[in-house]
């Protein structure tokens, strides 16, 4: 009795036990704190929850909170039919699972919650994207645990989506709110969400709806308002735990805001292995037309999959697709065929594509000028080992006449590992591209304010695979036929033929493009040539550079209308090279060669050779070294100019110099000859004068300054005179320039300075205003003369000192020297005048013979009468030598030329021991004469003493008394006329003929 209550007192604490176990089991509170535990192990999870109550057959949740990576979820309450004595042999099965009021937000930019990150292994090292990764990798997760595969890859994405336990789901009701920020429709928006459905089980098909209503909070005219996507979803169970077929219905609405009736697509798919074979489709439509299509089928013995593709968009379509995006008018249709194999390591796309298109200035506005064009394409090819091989290619482009098509001539394979492209025949071409009529007008608009004509562009180019990689060769040349280029109604070229040889190649270390024969001709034959090439290599720093060579003959330029009248040239040849580097400053070198330049009148000039360089600088600035070399017979020019400048906020600041060992003048005229020698363009008409194009508010130098420095060994004048040391600064301010610290050595002994400047004042009436200050000392003035005329004695000989200061003031810079006014001090302690030769000689010269018989005859005869008048004749002729060539002490004069041009000679004084001469005069300013050959007028006071005084006294030519110094004037003054350049002394001849009493 005794060890039966002790059994039994035993299995009632069991009982109790056991009843105290369940009871807290499926108490609330216990479920809610364990729920709490599990949900803080969870790693990059934020989350919390009310209340848990697991029951036998219902689970409910309450206020529960979930929070990772910016995606905030709240539900008020969800609740679950689900019994629990099932889920101990491995059977789900949820009679209801209903969750509402639930939200979603979704805000990229917060801050994540701290989460351990998973480990991916690194990428290959390797400069290209492995095209095939992806179908590789999509393999690789269909695969089975031990690698291979053995099924269709549509039955693995079956399998894939199979369950490790039996699930069935009797109903769903889920509905709530969702919110976002900078994604989906509109940036910012919202979206009403339900799903609803059930009938998932074993052996039959559960269907489920979803209706999503979205709505944009920013949306903007052109992108969708709001969409709507309404969706039926069907999935057929074979068994509780694998998926038979997946289906997918859906209709999509995306409203905007600029049109009132909805974008309206329809999209299925559809994944099944039930039935014959697995078969998978996909098909997206509009209202209008279908825009996708895609069929796959196992193909037999589960080897692969093969199928058809469809396409047909136009612009309506993709600018709804793109959320409302503009696009020009374009259509695209298309079809062919598809095939892969299990494992997706092979397979095969082929097909055709037709297309038109117009308004492409949609994407750029330069386009605008192509219009409508059509073409179609046709390819073929296959992925296999990882290669990607092409055996078909061809495209076509027409607008209003065929353009351009492009044909694969032979099969071309992409090896994956080594990016090495083969063919079958190596050394034949790979593709052509034939330019049937590329129309030139589609340039148009990238050369506006040009004018550009010309036949369509035709040729062909073929592209070969080398041992490195692609080339691109022409097989017939490109040509461009009777082009025009034209700018603001003046016509640059006109009738120019253009036959250009071109190629390309691409490497794995590069590319390289070559211009080999860019040759220019017109209806009368060849202009010039043209060769080049440029590439870059495929490392650091990498430098893209090109190069050139070009030539031209001078004279056969001027059939060309923007060369046309501008050379004066009988012959003359231009040739060169030019390199270009491009990296982060821009190098542009130049080595430019002019030959065998001659005039129309036959006239040689100089060769020129210019070597330099120009660099344009990462900071918008550039530098420039330009030697420059001038030839002919054994005479050499040698000038260097350098030049630095820098943008700044007031435009440019620049440094620069003109340096060179010697320098003669007569070859810089020579070139300028060229132009200045230029007959006028036949049918040339002088263009209107427009308006003013300058700014009379600020000075022709605005936006530069800085300084300019001038450093010449030895400037030769043409006359054979060398300057030496020749210096001076030109220094830009912004309202200033000025001309500092000029020199030079003349001749031996002397020198020249000057300085000077040039103001801005948009005040003033007279905007510029210019002064200077020049200074001569001891300057051989008869070798400056013989610059002016090397064909006769200078007028005057000697060594000269100036001082002179110019001032001027105009609106226009072209009128400053018209306005400027001069006044100047020559002295000179002694030389040779040669301005009173007088036209006398047949007198002086019958003088002497005459001299010489009469007083011969007066010695024979006694006749003292003849006797007097030989000696008179004598003295005549020593008088009229002593005038031509008057040996000074002392020369002054002062000169001032007033605005408009016109000289005045004042206080001229020119004394020697025995003639002293003094006097006032002008010279009048003419247009077509310089101030060397102008009008001269010029009134002299002669007198004399000593020897030359006591011979005119015999010849009654000098008053009888003196003065204090002894001198005795001319009974007359002397009225000089003619120019500098040839004196005229006919009123001196005539009173010195008068003298001889000839008259």
């Amino acid at each position: 009795m005794t060890r039966r209550r002790g059994i039994l007192i035993g299995i009632a604490l069991l009982a109790v036990v056991a009843v105290v176990l369940v009871a807290l089991a499926f108490n609330s509170s216990l479920q809610t704190r364990v729920a709490r535990s599990i949900l803080a192990d969870q790693p990059g999870l934020d989350a919390s929850l009310e209340q848990v109550d697991i029951g036998w057959s219902t689970v409910r949740v309450d206020n529960l909170l979930l929070r990772q990576d910016g995606v905030v979820l709240r539900v008020p309450q969800v609740e679950a039919e689900l019994p629990l004595w099932r889920l101990a042999f491995n059977d789900v099965r949820v009679g209801r699972l209903v969750a509402h009021d639930w939200e979603l937000q979704i805000e990229p930019g917060a801050t994540p919650v701290a989460r351990t990150e998973t480990t991916y292994p690194p990428e290959p090292a390797t400069a290209t994207a492995d095209w095939s990764a992806g179908l590789r990798g999509f393999a690789q997760l269909l695969a089975t645990s031990d690698g291979a595969v053995t099924v269709s890859p549509l039955n693995q994405i079956l399998e894939a989506l199979s369950l490790p336990v039996d699930v069935a789901l009797g109903g769903v009701d889920l509905s709530g709110r969702a919110r976002w920020r900078d994604i989906g429709p509109g940036a910012d928006g919202h979206a009403q969400v339900k799903v609803q459905g059930g009938g998932l089980a074993a052996g039959a098909q559960g269907n489920f709806t979803l209706l999503v209503e979205a709505q944009g909070a920013r949306a903007s005219s052109a992108g969708i308002q709001s969409l709507t996507i309404d969706a039926r979803i069907a999935v057929t169970m074979e068994d509780a735990r694998t998926v038979g077929a997946v289906g997918l219905a859906a209709d999509l609405a995306g409203r905007r805001e600029d049109r009132t009736e909805p974008d309206r697509f329809t999209l299925e798919a559809e994944l099944s292995h039930l039935g014959e074979a697995p078969r998978a489709s996909v098909a997206l439509r509009d209202e209008r037309v279908q825009l996708l299509n895609l069929e796959l089928t196992q193909t037999a013995g589960a080897e692969g999959l093969a199928g058809t593709w469809a396409v047909g968009f136009d612009h309506e379509s993709a600018g709804s697709l793109m959320l409302g995006q503009l696009l020009p008018e374009f259509a695209l249709r298309g079809e062919g065929e598809l095939s892969a194999s299990s494992d997706l390591s092979t397979g095969a796309i082929a097909g055709e594509l037709h297309y038109t298109m117009r308004d492409l200035d949609m994407v750029q506005p330069e386009l605008s000028a192509i219009g409508e064009v059509r073409g179609q394409i046709g390819f073929d090819l296959n992925l296999r080992e990882n290669n990607l091989r092409c055996t078909r290619f061809t495209a076509t482009l027409e607008g209003a006449a065929p353009v351009l098509s492009f044909r694969l001539l032979q099969g071309v394979e992409v090896a994956h590992d080594t990016h090495e492209v083969r063919v079958m025949q190596p050394e034949e071409p790979v593709f052509a591209l034939d330019l049937m009529g590329l129309p030139t007008a589609w340039a148009q608009p990238w050369l506006e304010p040009m004018v550009l004509d010309a036949q369509a562009i035709q040729g062909t180019l073929v592209g070969l695979v080398t041992g490195h990689g692609l080339r691109l060769v022409t097989s017939e040349d490109v040509t461009v036929r009777g082009l025009v280029v034209a700018e603001d109604g003046r016509t640059l070229l006109e009738g120019i033929d253009l036959n250009l040889s071109v190629g390309a190649e691409v490497t794995g270390d590069g590319w390289q493009v070559e211009l080999d024969r860019l040759e220019v001709s017109d209806a009368d034959g060849y202009l010039g040539l043209l060769s080049a090439r440029g590439g870059q290599l495929r490392r650091e720093n990498q430098v893209l550079k090109l190069a050139g060579h070009f030539e031209s003959d001078l004279r056969v330029l001027q059939r060309v209308p923007l060369a046309a009248g501008s050379l004066a040239l009988e012959t003359g040849r231009v040739s060169g090279e030019l390199g270009l580097g491009l990296e982060e400053r821009v190098s542009l070198a130049a080595a430019i060669s002019v030959t065998n330049l001659t005039l129309a009148d036959g006239q040689a000039l100089p060769e020129m050779q210019l070597d330099g360089r120009v660099d344009l600088l990462p900071d918008g600035g550039l530098e420039a070294h330009l030697p420059m070399r001038f030839t002919q017979d054994d005479r050499i020019s040698d000038l260097t100019l350098n030049m630095s400048a820098k943008p700044s906020a007031e435009g440019w600041l620049a440094e620069g110099s003109l340096t060179g060992p010697r320098a003669y003048v007569s070859d810089l005229q020579g070139l300028g000859l060229i132009v200045a020698a230029a007959p006028e363009a036949p049918g040339a008409e002088a263009s209107p004068a427009g308006p003013d194009q300058t700014d009379s508010t600020r000075p022709i130098w605005a936006g530069w300054q800085g300084t300019f420095k001038t450093a010449v060994g030895e400037l030769t004048l043409p006359n054979g005179m060398v300057l030496e040391n020749v210096r001076g600064d030109i220094v830009l301010d912004a309202l200033e320039v000025k001309l500092d610290s000029v020199s030079a050595q003349v001749g031996s002994g002397g020198s020249v300075t000057m300085q000077g400047g040039l103001d801005f004042d948009a005040n003033r009436p007279a905007t510029y205003a210019a002064t200077g200050a020049i200074s001569a000392e001891s300057v051989d003035v008869g070798a400056l003369l013989r610059v002016i005329d090397p064909t006769q004695l200078p007028t005057l000989e000697g060594r000269l000192n100036l001082t002179a200061q110019l001032n001027s003031a105009a609106s226009d810079l072209q009128d400053l020297m018209d306005q400027a006014s001069l006044e100047a001090r020559v002295t000179s302690a002694g030389g040779v005048l040669r301005a009173l030769q007088v036209d006398v000689e047949q007198y002086l010269q019958t003088g002497r013979t005459l001299a010489a018989v009469g007083g011969l005859f007066a010695a024979l005869s006694g006749n003292e009468t003849l006797g007097r008048r030989a000696q008179r004749l004598q003295t005549l002729t020593t008088v009229a030598e002593r005038l031509a060539a008057v040996s000074f002490d002392q020369l002054n004069l002062e000169v001032n030329r007033a605005p408009g041009g016109n000289m005045v000679l004042r206080d001229l004084a020119v004394i020697s021991p025995g003639l002293r001469l003094l006097g006032n005069g002008s010279i009048r300013y003419s247009e077509d004469m310089s101030w060397w050959t102008a009008p001269l007028a010029l009134t002299l006071q002669l007198a004399a003493r000593e020897d030359v005084g006591d011979m005119l006294a015999r010849l009654n030519l000098v008053e009888s008394e003196a003065d204090a110094l002894g001198y005795r004037p001319l009974v007359q003054a002397i009225n000089l006329d003619g120019s500098l350049a040839h004196v005229g002394t006919a009123e001196l001849g005539r009173l010195l003929s008068r003298a001889l009493d000839l008259r």
